[in-house]
């Protein structure tokens, strides 16, 4: 038996206390967003910087990872399953998450061959319930999931899908000072869920499958890497055991995809034998998401990048955008800068602006959420561009976690993309010579 009390790198301690810190704070709810939401993600950020500056420090106790783990799991069985989920589905959440407290016993104490035989049986279990969602939610009442859901199947009809209307799943319930008039997210997240939409009816099925393929990835990149053993269990099961992993794929949120794209970059990045390819999967970050900015700032600081990433970008850019802009570049323009040009502030987001805008009615304006991203990428990526895929990953965590404290909107989704960086930045930063 292993004890709880084995050490942990000093830079992979603070990278996965900051995720597990910041899951289970960014999940709590509006209930409780100003009491405990915003404060304990905020201190994930905190933990996180901090972590950045602790290079070359001594190891750390495992025992606080493990309570936080712990923890967690704990928020995820007080928030419960998705509402308006079947019965037999809230009994297989209630059963996963009960069996993670146990997995979280098994990597804090267990041997390695124990560890491995619970991790992926958790694996199994996780994609079992991910699966499900799509049939016991038939159709969430949420925006995301009904644009996509209509522009996907506008295209699979062969109509533009920038030109096709949703209706309001909440029958004008909500005002949140602004409307959705065209589709808001990039061509990419159109094509990437048409095979499913097509195969099985409900693009979340191909949703469903990206934790575990993610998980693969990671497991075999951490390989490759000789990363500690511990942390990258304890990696796996951070991903596994994240509070609201679930309604990503309940309400058919885009940044399962895009954790999906992350797992890949690391795993081709740690071969470094195919630069086009590595340069490839990174960039389907923001070609998926509009608001990856300083990440792909801080990767083009490499020279040697330059000629793969140019390549890559004209053929996402060729792929992705131009059929669409071609056949009507007005109403494509007006969906891929719709987040940037029309959504306004949302005073229930996870941040400290809309801590802020509680106390003092303070509305953050349009450029500040861009401009803090770009600089404290730049400020974290001064601290950590020695230290490789590592450094990377962390400063893009850091840069993109401050610019949603401050942002517009900010919500689980955000947090939940932010985690996985912070959690493939920790097992980069692993390997046994990391912990001298």
């Amino acid at each position: 038996m292993v004890s709880s009390d084995s050490s942990v790198p000093a830079q992979a301690h603070g990278a996965l206390l900051a995720a597990l810190i910041t899951a289970a704070g960014s999940s709590l709810g509006d209930h409780l967003q100003l009491l405990l939401a915003v404060p304990l993600t905020t201190a994930g950020f905190v933990i996180a910087w901090v972590a950045a500056g602790r290079a070359g420090s001594r190891a750390r106790p495992y025992r606080s990872i493990e309570l936080a783990l712990s923890a967690a799991v704990g928020v995820a069985i007080v928030v419960g399953p998705p509402s308006h989920t079947a019965g037999w589905f809230q009994a297989c959440y209630w059963a996963y998450y009960a069996a993670g407290l146990a997995a979280v016993a098994a990597v804090a104490i267990g041997d390695a061959p124990l560890r491995h035989r619970v991790l992926w049986t958790m694996v199994g279990c996780a994609a079992a319930l991910h699966l499900a969602v799509p049939i016991a939610s038939e159709r969430p009442t949420i925006d995301v999931w009904t644009w996509t859901d209509a522009c996907v199947r506008a295209l699979l009809h062969g109509a533009h899908p920038y030109t096709a209307q949703a209706a309001d799943p909440t029958r004008g319930a909500f005002n949140y000072g602004y409307v959705t008039t065209v589709y808001p997210y990039m061509p990419l997240v159109l094509i990437a869920q048409a095979p499913a939409t097509a195969l099985a009816g409900d693009y979340r099925f191909g949703l469903a499958l990206c934790l575990p393929i993610a998980i693969l990835l990671l497991h075999s990149a951490g390989r490759r890497l000789r990363a500690d053993d511990r942390v990258l269990d304890t990696a796996m099961l951070a991903l596994l055991m994240h509070p609201r992993s679930v309604y990503m794929v309940s309400l058919g949120w885009t940044e399962p995809l895009m954790v999906l794209a992350l797992a890949l970059y690391v795993r081709l990045s740690v071969d470094g034998r195919r630069p086009f390819a590595e340069a490839f999967a990174f960039l389907l970050l923001p070609f998926l998401k509009q608001y990856v900015v300083a990440p792909v700032a801080l990767y083009l600081a490499e020279p040697r990048r330059w000629r793969s990433i140019a390549i890559a970008a004209v053929v996402l850019a060729a792929a992705t955008i131009l059929p669409f802009a071609a056949t009507n570049w007005r109403a494509t323009v007006d969906g891929i800068l719709f987040p940037l040009r029309k959504q306004a502030f949302r005073p229930d987001s996870d941040s400290l602006a809309a801590f802020a805008h509680h106390f003092t009615g303070f509305v953050p304006p349009r450029w500040l959420a861009p401009a803090v991203q770009l600089g404290v990428g730049a400020a974290a990526f001064a601290r950590l561009r020695q230290q490789g895929l590592g450094g990377l990953l962390l400063a893009s965590a850091l840069a993109l976690f401050a610019s949603f404290l401050v942002g517009l909107q900010s919500f689980v989704n955000y947090y939940y993309f932010v985690g996985a960086l912070l959690v493939c930045a920790a097992v980069a930063m692993s390997p046994p010579e990391a912990a001298a």
